[in-house]
């Protein structure tokens, strides 16, 4: 659907939009049974005035340039929630998003930290695992921070058939290093773990010293491509998470800079790390129509914690 139907989810609280799209499809809204692929597009640390539909009448500097999301929510179609809540650190929000549980439920109430032992709770069941009981395949791109200290806890673990991205919450964008330890994979296949042949630490130049944004983008439209080839009569989730607009090392490519007019300093660079996603979502947006899938897709696009306002973030709204 996306941009000529249904629904775009600006915004929207973790359990809401679990049970919106459940409620979605169990009302066949696609028509004659047929099951819509679902792509669900997180950005990290967006803030609510930070696109150009929702910026501020108090803020005098122009917003960043998003012109496939202001497009996308500008279509009659669109479906855009403003009240809600989500949590203000990022693991507790995406453990939201995987369970459909609040934090006090599902047991992650901070951001994860990578030196310690926890994770989502096994004993869980993820929306990966559900997705795939109504016959989906599932596959998730960019950013996961809900737990990896064990393989158990990693994405390919809780319902994705494959995995491309970095376990942790945050890094530089260009070296993928986080803590001195570099943290960039693609695991293949279901139940993936680090010992296994399937699963490749990324150091070659699909990655290494690449804009992660771009990687992820390219990878979601792999993923797209791939999957009208090979399965086209399945419905897919892909759940694409991006390391934008996190607060990170790296200096954002001129060519994102350059698109964002009268801004200068840290909301400069913060504009051009959102016009680079939004650069994806257009790339996505593309893939979906070349395959002729575009009709027959709903899109959730949300923040997971909204825009810092102190400390190493501030640069959000």
């Amino acid at each position: 659907f996306f941009c000529r139907a249904i629904i775009n989810y600006t915004m929207v609280s973790c359990w809401q939009t679990i049970i919106l799209v459940v409620t979605l499809l169990a009302k066949d809204v696609m028509g004659g049974g047929t099951q819509p692929h679902i792509i669900y597009i997180l950005v990290d640390d967006l803030g609510f005035s930070d696109l150009g539909y929702t910026v501020a009448t108090n803020i005098s500097t122009p917003p960043p340039f998003t012109p496939t999301i202001d497009r996308l929510q500008s279509n009659p179609s669109t479906r855009t929630l403003r009240n809600y809540y989500v949590e203000p650190v990022c693991s507790p929000s995406r453990s939201s998003i995987q369970t459909g549980l609040y934090p006090l439920h599902h047991g992650v109430v901070n951001w994860l930290k990578p030196e310690n032992a926890n994770g989502l709770p096994l004993n869980l069941t993820t929306l990966a695992e559900s997705m795939n009981g109504l016959g989906y395949v599932s596959r998730a791109v960019g950013k996961w921070h809900m737990g990896f200290y064990r393989d158990e806890y990693t994405p390919t673990f809780r319902g994705y058939s494959s995995f491309l991205g970095f376990y942790g919450g945050g890094e530089n964008y260009f070296t993928h290093v986080e803590n001195d330890g570099y943290d960039f994979r693609y695991d293949s296949q279901p139940n993936c773990g680090t010992g296994n042949s399937c699963s490749k630490v990324l150091t070659d130049a699909s990655a290494l010293n690449r804009y992660s944004t771009e990687v992820f983008g390219e990878a979601a439209v792999d993923v797209i491509n791939n999957h009208a080839n090979k399965v086209p009569n399945e419905p897919l989730f892909l759940y694409l998470a991006f390391q934008g607009v996190h607060s990170g090392g790296g200096t954002t490519p001129q060519e994102y800079l350059n698109l964002n007019k009268g801004l200068t300093g840290a909301r400069l660079n913060f504009a051009g790390m959102l016009s680079a996603v939004d650069s994806a979502i257009k790339n996505v947006t593309e893939a979906l129509e070349d395959n002729g899938m575009a009709d027959n897709t709903i899109i959730v696009f949300s923040t997971d914690n909204g825009g810092p306002v102190d400390g190493g973030d501030a640069v959000g709204s």
